[in-house]
């Protein structure tokens, strides 16, 4: 068994995704199920040993080891180290693979190309096994050294959660999130085409920085905005923001938080049922089933409570708690998937797209409806995205547990965030498809991907290494224009 120094850059995301047609993608599986009261269990032995062990963890082997008994094709379906999967009818796995790769990163220029190519050495991989760079990571610099195990990302005992992801990966330096607070008044002072500027006074004082990604959730259904860039920050209570396609004139009242989607903004119950409203679009729909914690009161926080009403930043559950809170709720990481047509109860996830830049979790029942529309308490109509999934809607905050200083919102191109590495920065938080996030342009292992000569030297001035492929899904800079096809 080959032991691999898994090398590269990027986000940290799934247990390689299949690319071709409706190939089974299991999560929960094997022994990878939780199995909490079983006393009889016996998969444990597949891992553990009591008093016989060679590694930490009570492992039989090294953690990498251990895990590449199963996942290089002799065991498991999918084969992390050459980046394909053995399952019938299936192909290149979607996050790549350790040593090679299988992913047509020559198929930019059309967002609706199979990407499925020939096996090829990695130009790029993450670190697994062996001290790696994170970047964006800490407070300093251009990132931090971090050890990654499998581990690290991945629930090895099983968690209901697509691809068994950890709801905050360890080992990584932990984001600390400003927190919520009380607005005063929200007023639009400029508007430059479709992108509209607020003035923003919390009520308290508040710890937002430039180019933070926010969201405002006020009384009326269109009175929010979600994911607007900080541009200014005047003092602690006063700061700018700006967002595309939002057009109030001025509210008062809500709370402006953290552009999380796993963050409540606020929850109101009525006696029967409890309406939670998030800080991002949180990609939930009907039927899915939540944990809630942290809200005061007690009552109102929920453990595997079933959606039955949503829309795109607000869900209800069934809760006879009677009140109201703003701050301090959590979603307990990404929510389960619904069962699926050949599935065993919440246990299989089949990822079914043969468009390689829908880059979204379709393991639901039912499809993402494109827009809808929402009125404010001034009567102004506003088109609204529904959110896709809770996965992808989450993916890039995943991600920033490591790289805390990449992800930014609309419009931080264009404003100096302080940081004298990331000084400027590409919107990398957006929760639809086809829109910029972590893995909308990079992939989660390796990539095969080919750097042209002004791509290669991208690497040398930032890395020191000619022709590193920063785990990008294409070739030179064609994930550039996938989106803006210049």
């Amino acid at each position: 068994m080959r032991r691999l120094a898994f090398l590269g850059v990027g986000s940290a995301v799934i247990l390689g995704l299949g690319v071709m047609g409706a190939t089974p993608a299991f999560a929960d599986n094997g022994p990878h199920v939780a199995s909490a009261g079983n006393t009889t269990v016996d998969r444990c032995a597949g891992c553990h040993r009591a008093h016989t062990a060679q590694a930490s963890y009570l492992l039989k082997q090294d953690q990498t080891l251990l895990c590449q008994t199963c996942h290089t094709g002799l065991g498991a379906s999918t084969d992390v180290v050459d980046g394909v999967s053995t399952a019938t009818g299936a192909g290149a796995l979607r996050g790549g693979g350790f040593m090679k790769a299988t992913i047509n990163t020559t198929s930019g220029i059309n967002k609706l190309s199979i990407a499925v190519g020939p096996s090829q050495a990695v130009t790029s991989k993450h670190d697994v096994g062996v001290a790696g760079w994170a970047w964006g990571g800490g407070a300093t610099g251009a990132g931090t050294n971090i050890t990654l195990q499998c581990g690290s990302c991945h629930d090895p005992h099983g968690n209901g959660n697509y691809r068994i992801l950890r709801p905050v990966p360890t080992d990584g330096a932990a984001l600390v999130l400003p927190a919520t607070v009380g607005v005063t008044s929200v007023t639009q002072t400029a508007v430059s085409g479709t992108t509209y500027t607020y003035a923003v006074v919390t009520a308290a004082a508040n710890t937002f920085k430039v180019t933070d990604p926010v969201s405002f959730v006020g009384s009326g259904a269109a009175d929010a905005i979600i994911g607007a860039t900080v541009g200014t920050v005047t003092d602690s209570t006063h700061f700018t923001v700006s967002a595309k396609s939002i057009n109030f004139a001025s509210v008062t009242g809500g709370v402006v938080g953290y552009a999380d989607p796993l963050a409540i903004a606020s929850a109101v119950g009525g006696g029967v049922n409890v309406t939670y409203t998030t800080l991002n679009l949180h990609g939930l729909t009907t039927g899915q089933k939540v944990t809630i914690t942290g809200l005061t009161p007690a009552g109102l926080n929920v453990t595997a409570a079933v959606i039955s009403v949503t829309s795109p930043t607000t869900f209800t559950v069934a809760n006879t708690t009677a009140g109201t809170s703003t701050t301090g709720g959590k979603l307990s990481g990404i929510a389960d998937a619904l069962p699926v047509a050949g599935g065993v109860g919440d246990l299989q996830r089949i990822y079914t797209t043969t468009n390689y830049w829908a880059v979204d979790d379709h393991n639901y029942t039912g499809a993402n409806v494109p827009v809808t529309t929402a009125t404010s308490s001034t009567g102004v109509v506003t088109s609204v995205a529904i959110a896709p999934t809770a996965f992808i809607a989450n993916i890039s905050q995943w991600c920033s547990t490591c790289h805390t200083r990449v992800m930014a919102g609309s419009g931080a191109w264009n404003v100096n965030s302080g940081d004298a590495t990331f000084k400027f920065k590409h919107r990398s938080q957006n929760g639809k498809e086809y829109s910029p996030n972590c893995i909308q342009c990079h992939v989660a292992h390796g990539t095969n991907a080919a750097m042209g000569g002004l791509s290669s030297a991208v690497g040398t001035e930032i890395t020191g290494t000619a022709g590193d492929s920063f785990l990008l899904r294409v070739d030179s800079r064609g994930t550039c224009n996938m989106c803006h096809n210049l």
